[in-house]
């Protein structure tokens, strides 16, 4: 963990005030568009400037909803084999709590 610490040491003032400003600048172009929008159908349409086709067109061209389902269907069994293989064996837990007899 020391190494990861180590690259923070060594930034300066200036290094930070960069990093607060992009911060600053990206949360503020957020707010500043985020009044422009009236509805849901602005952020999803772009403001009407894209038509339902062409965002209907684009949506099924990247894989549509059934490509998103098979994605988090896939992603689940692999977090849940993680954290059978990660979980510890609780006989050996009880064994550090219950002195034995």
């Amino acid at each position: 963990m020391a190494p990861v610490l180590d690259r923070f040491q060594s930034l300066h003032a200036v290094d930070f005030a960069a990093i607060a400003a992009y911060f600053a600048v990206v949360i503020w172009v957020g707010f500043y568009y985020s009044r422009r929008q009236k509805s849901t159908g602005d952020y999803f349409l772009a403001g009407r400037i894209l038509s339902w086709f062409s965002v209907g067109v684009f949506y099924t061209v990247l894989g549509g909803l059934r490509a998103v389902i098979w994605t988090d269907v896939v992603q689940f069994f692999i977090l849940l084999g993680g954290a059978i293989f990660t979980v510890p064996d609780p006989g050996r837990i009880m064994a550090a709590f219950v002195p034995d007899c």
